[in-house]
Parts: C-alpha cells; structure tokens; sequence
C-alpha cells in the first residue's frame, strides 16, 4: 500500500494507493481478505478490489494465484461479478471488479431484509458456489461484503479464490495441481459451513457467536471447538419452523448432520422457497418428474410373471386378482394411476369420483389392460443397488403392514380395499424419496433417528426431527406435500388428495369423522402412526402406541386391544407388546398361540 499527496481547494489530503488505484473506502475485511472502492484513472470509474490482507510470500506465489485467479473469473456464471482485471503491485495480488447495488453487510445492518429474503439471497449466492464447486473452484472467504444485492434482489458474488494463499514454492506443475486440489477439497467444505453461517446471520439479524467473520465460526465449527450455534430466544421478525430446520442443519457442528455440499443447502432452500410462494408445480416439477419418466416403483418379478401369464388367471374372480396386485404396490398404483388419468381425459366423466378401489380398476381395464399396465413396469429393483435395495424393501414391508391394519380398523361399511389403498396412498411421499432420492432419505433417516454417544464417538445424544422437518430440512418440503403431487400425477380426484395428508401425530383426540374421506384419513393415519411407533424401543413404542388409541378412540371407537390384535400379525414384537401390557393393565395377556 502506497500514500501519495495530492492537491485541493482545502489544501492537501493523504491519497491512499495501491498502484494506479485511489483507494476510497474501505468495504470490509476479514481475518484473509479486504476489499476497497477505488477509483481507476486509467478508466476514470469506480471499480471493487478484491485481495488478500496479505502480500504473497514470493513472485512464484504470486504467478500462481493470479492464475488461480484468471481461472475462476473466466466461469462467466450470471451470479459472479464481473472481473475487469486480475493484476498485482509489490506483491499484493488483486482482482478488480464492476458492482452495482449494496453489499449484504450494508442490508443486514440496516435490517432491511427479511427471513424469506435472507433465505433467498443465500440460495442465489449458493447456486453460483456450487456451479463453481463443480468446476473445481472454491471461494475460500464467504463474507457479507463480498455479496451484492441489487434493487431487484439479484445477486453477485466477489471473490472467487481471492482468499487461496500458495506456498511459497511449487517447482512443477504437478505440485500446483496438488495444491488445488487440496485447496478445492477443503474449501468446498468451508465454503458450505460458512454460508450456513451467513444464513444463520440473516435468519436471525445477528453475527453468530457475535463474530462478524462468517469463516471464523465455520472454523470453529468445522473443529466442533465451540459451544452448537442455537437460536436466539427471540427474533426480529418470524422464523418458519421449517427454514429454523435448514438454518440448523446447515451450521450443525457435527458433519454427520451438516450438508454435504452447498448443492444440499441449496435443494432445501429452493424447496422451501417455492413452497412458501405456493408455486407447488414448480417446487415438485423435479420429483414427478422422476415418477413419470422412471415409473412410481419397480414391480417384483414374481408379480409381473403371474400377470403375464393371463391365461392362468381367466378364472378368477376381480377381486381375487386385486388381492394379487395389492400385494405390489408398484402394480397397485399403476393401475390406479392408468384408469384415474383415463378418466380425467373423457370430458363425458368430468366431475366422476376417482377410482380407489383394485377390483373396480382391474373390471375398467379388462385382463388384456392389467398386463399391460403391469409389464409396462421396470423390474425390481429398478435402479437401486445395494443398501438403498433393502431400505426400500423394508419400507414397502411398512406400507403393507399398515395397509392390512387399516383394512381392519375401517369403520363398518368402507371397503377394504378403499382403506389398504389410501393407507398405502399416505406414503406415497416417503416411498418417492427412497425410490428416486436415496441418498436424501439417508439423510432424512439420520435426522430422525440420529446416533447416540458410544465407544468414545463424540457425538452428544440429540434431539430427534420430526420427518416433516427432517424432511425440510433435507428438500426443503414436506413429504405429504410431495405425496399430494404424486397423487395428482396418478390422477386422483381432489376428495381423495384431501385424505393423503395424514392428521398430526401430536393432535388431540380425533371427532368423528363427517365425510367418507374424512373416515378413510382418519383410518390410514391411524394405521401408520401405529405401524411407525414399532420402529422405536420397547419403551417408546408402547407410549406412543397408548397415544395412537387416544387420539383416535372417538373417531374410530378404537381400543389397545382392538389395535393390538390388528398389529399381531403385522410387526407387532413380544417385547413391545409386554412394554405396552406393563403400561396398559386393561390389555388381557396373550399367549404364545396368538403369535
């Protein structure tokens, strides 16, 4: 840094200069880079420099950096700011830039923005680190200052590799590529906490840990060396629980909870986003769009083998071909999916109610139509390989089980095949994230059933999330929203997409129901709050399993024995029915012939 003399009316002023720039104000700086407004004689205009607090240690350290440098300003993405030059003076490297609008620290000092906005400003500024992650680019200095949001809300990102400082000789060019390479593994993993950071910052409307460096705190808590970042007790404005979930993930200080990459924060908070604008097509665009081209489920093989034999089922009945297809789900909802979407297209049935039920689908589409629909599937297990083959057989095994319970818990007079249907219906979300998206159900499963402190692992004992928030946190939206999309892609009537959101499983006692919907919901929540609960210990599940009969004896007129006996058969454990005798004396006890 230079001072130089200049002349005025007033006299003479100190004139800072780096080169043939006037440096004019100082934007921010952090622990590894400042940036300056400065003026340019050469252009006569005010330009941005980007550069590390610094000098570099040597003229090959420099060389390397403003390759580095030349490198990242030539990705030409709609959210970097323009690079007008990338030069160096003594030894201080530096990138000039052309900006418009305001700085994100000048924003969030005068409070102007609000979560959503905060929320959205952190998404555009993700989409451009990830397409640079991608690229092998990393930021390596996330900082407010460096962000810049115009009038209209758009977004433009400074200093891309400003802040990588190269060691001080590197003979060969395989060494610089060694180096960033270890630059880009590392910073990608900085770059994510630290705009988790920043996120949490505009969320919240205060520095976190009060350190106004966001690298700072995503060191810490890269090193788990600080106290877990918490929500303050009160906010500026109104925090959605479900953005409170992203935020909390994001800057979580154990990396089996944080986001892997920026491209997971920015998949939660485009989800969010859109959900929150009600712009469901778009939000769910990208999953429907899976189940269409890739099919809802492969079917089993078995399956597909009886229905393509056809000359073998000429003598059954409807309804025992439906108990055959309703043992596959993917075979179940394929069926449905062709009569229903048959149906929307004759306008002569327009207002008709939607078909629900196997037995009626398999009489609309005839033998011929069954086959098919059927073989028109992909065999199990799709594209699925390995661990993610079993989750979702064990899931598919979890939707069956709570089919039959609701089978048997129906109010009288339902069909039985209406009830099995719209409780396997109420996990049409879940099985569309494990089936398109297992890497996010890993994620949402970890969430929701995290570890526990054992045999010197460090990880303290957590809360667990609800999956909706779990879900959130991973997509950004819920899975009965996602279900409801899926349910309008198989063509389900509007009466039936009311009755796929399943009732909160923390609600009060249920009335009874007044619409036949209303019964058939109420009857699939039922079921799979009860088939849920086996998943917990023995202690846990019989709690929640007494909870289950409380919220819906009114409307179903349930009682624990009623739901015990509907369970047996269905996953019910002997030491979860022991726990649930030991806190319900009203249970008569079973003996070991009723297994």
């Amino acid at each position: 840094m230079e001072s130089g003399q200049r002349s005025n009316a007033g006299g003479t002023a100190a004139v800072r200069r780096l080169g043939r720039f006037e440096l004019r104000e100082l934007v921010g700086r952090s622990q590894r880079t400042m940036a300056w407004r400065v003026h340019d004689p050469r252009s006569d205009r005010e330009l941005l420099l980007v550069l590390p607090r610094a000098a570099m240690a040597g003229d090959e350290a420099v060389r390397v950096w403003e390759a580095n440098a030349r490198r990242a300003s030539r990705m030409g993405h709609a959210g970097l700011a323009y690079a007008v030059e990338v030069g160096s003076h003594d030894r201080f490297p530096y990138v000039a830039y052309e900006v418009e609008g305001h700085t994100l620290l000048n924003r969030l000092n005068s409070g102007a923005l609000s979560p959503r906005e905060g929320a959205a400003a952190v998404a555009q500024v993700a989409r451009v680190l990830s397409a640079a992650h991608e690229a092998g680019i990393v930021h390596g200095d996330v900082q407010p200052y460096l962000v810049f949001v115009s009038s209209a809300g758009h977004v433009k990102l400074a200093g891309l590799e400003v802040a990588s400082v190269p060691p001080q000789v590197l003979t060969s060019p395989a060494e610089v590529d060694a180096w960033r390479n270890t630059v880009s593994r590392a910073g990608s993993r900085s770059d994510a906490v630290a705009l988790g950071v920043l996120l949490f910052w505009m969320v919240t409307g205060r520095a976190p840990m009060d350190e106004p460096d966001p690298e700072v705190v995503a060191g810490r808590i890269l090193s788990a060396s600080a106290e877990p970042l918490r929500f303050p007790a009160s906010f500026p404005q109104p925090v959605p629980e479900p953005l409170r979930a992203i935020v909390q993930r994001a800057v979580d200080r154990h990396e089996t909870f944080r986001y892997r990459s920026v491209r997971g924060l920015l998949m939660a908070l485009d989800g969010w986003l859109k959900a929150e604008s009600n712009s469901a097509d778009s939000t769910f665009r990208m999953m429907v769009d899976k189940v269409r081209s890739d099919g809802l489920l492969p079917a089993s093989e078995h399956t597909r083998e009886r229905l393509a034999n056809l000359r073998l089922l000429e003598g059954e009945s409807t309804r025992e071909m439906s108990e055959l297809m309703l043992g596959d789900v993917a075979v179940a909802l394929e069926l449905l999916r062709v009569v229903n979407t048959a149906q929307q297209r004759d306008a002569r049935r327009a207002g008709y109610a939607g078909v629900l039920t196997l037995h009626r689908a398999v009489a609309m589409l005839g033998l011929e139509g069954v086959r098919r629909s059927a073989l028109s599937l992909k065999p199990w297990p799709g594209a699925l390989r390995g661990q993610a083959v079993d989750d979702l057989a064990a899931l598919l095994v979890r939707c069956r089980n709570a089919a039959r319970v609701a089978r048997l818990l129906r109010p009288q007079g339902y069909d039985p095949e209406a009830a099995y249907i719209v409780a396997v219906l109420q996990n049409v979300g879940r099985i569309v994230l494990q089936y398109h998206f297992s890497e996010q159900a890993q994620q949402v499963h970890v969430l929701m059933f995290p570890p526990g402190s054992s045999d010197g692992d460090k990880l303290e004992m957590r809360s667990a999330l609800s999956e909706d928030l779990a879900a959130f946190s991973v997509l950004g939206v819920d899975l009965a929203s996602v279900g409801v999309a899926v349910g309008r892609h198989l063509g389900l009537d509007a009466a039936t997409l009311s009755a796929l959101r399943r009732l909160p499983a923390k609600g009060g006692i249920f009335p009874a129901p007044r619409t036949d919907e209303e019964a058939l919901c109420q009857t699939g929540s039922c079921a799979n709050d009860a088939i849920d609960a086996l998943l917990l210990s023995p202690e846990r599940a019989a709690a929640e399993l007494n909870a289950v009969v409380g919220r819906y004896s009114r409307g179903l007129r349930l009682t624990a024995k009623v739901l015990r006996d509907a369970l047996i058969p269905n996953g019910l454990t002997q030491p979860i029915a022991r726990a649930w005798a030991r806190l319900n004396p009203t249970l008569p006890a079973l003996g070991e012939d009723e297994w």
